[in-house]
């Protein structure tokens, strides 16, 4: 059931999963060659840090450290990093936005018995969340990117749909935390798994809802064939006929 589309390099297929909440499947996201870069980046240069997570106290910078997340990880703009551009590039093109929507990605890494427990990836703090969303709003789209394979554990599960991934190299995830609508999707709610054997490496890709110059923009969009809605290749519109049920 899956769709072949060229994207900046490489040939992905996407396994279009469901409709409402949007969710598909890449294959083919990451070459080995980019996979062991992005890794070998992280390890050489001692960048992972002890994973925080958002908080609404402004006095702690927004983030803080919690025993739901026990990863290390790290920030790689697409600045510093060709490989991590053009994987950019591929989220950015597939969802029909620009690179200009995305943060820099975070590269991940989870040890024996490390998880990050129940969470959603959008600003939803109960409190003012300007200071995290600003002119660029939420995160309108998450990738997870699976950079190895971990011996066991470690998939990455939401509950409330019913759906699990396993660390696979190479693939990724792709799911929008909002909804047609505009409102926060709360059944996107996902975990990554604890590692029960090796370890595990991933890099999450967060696009916005706006550019950095706080426009919203997507020229990639085109007409779906199937119902005449807006539709980018990885499947924007809520057409039932873009999506394969597995």
């Amino acid at each position: 059931g899956g769709v072949a589309v060229a994207g900046r390099g490489r040939l992905l297929e996407i396994t279009r999963l469901r409709a409402d909440p949007r969710m598909a499947y890449v294959t083919g996201m990451v070459s080995a060659e980019e996979a062991a870069h992005i890794i070998s980046r992280v390890e050489e240069g001692e960048l992972l840090k002890p994973s925080k997570v958002v908080t609404e106290d402004r006095e702690v910078g927004g983030k803080t450290q919690s025993a739901d997340r026990t990863s290390w990880s790290c920030k790689i703009s697409v600045a510093q990093d060709a490989t991590v551009r053009a994987v950019m590039q591929r989220a950015a093109y597939l969802t029909g936005l620009t690179p200009q929507h995305a943060e820099p990605a975070q590269v991940v890494h989870y040890d024996h018995g490390q998880e990050f427990r129940l969470h959603h990836d959008y600003f939803d703090t109960g409190g003012d969340d300007s200071h995290l969303t600003g002119c660029r709003g939420n995160r309108l789209v998450s990738f997870f990117v699976y950079l190895n394979e971990c011996d066991g554990g470690g998939k990455t599960c939401f509950p409330e749909l019913g759906e699990a991934f396993s660390p696979k190299r190479g693939a990724a995830v792709c799911w929008y935390n909002i909804d047609r609508t505009g409102a926060l999707d709360p059944r996107t709610l996902h975990a990554g798994e604890p590692v029960a054997r090796g370890e595990k490496y991933g890099m999450n890709l967060w696009l916005r809802e706006r550019q950095k110059n706080g426009e919203a923009a997507a020229p990639g969009l085109a007409t779906c064939a199937a119902c005449g809605d807006l539709a980018g290749p990885i499947g924007l519109c809520m057409c039932p006929a873009q999506y394969t049920a597995r």
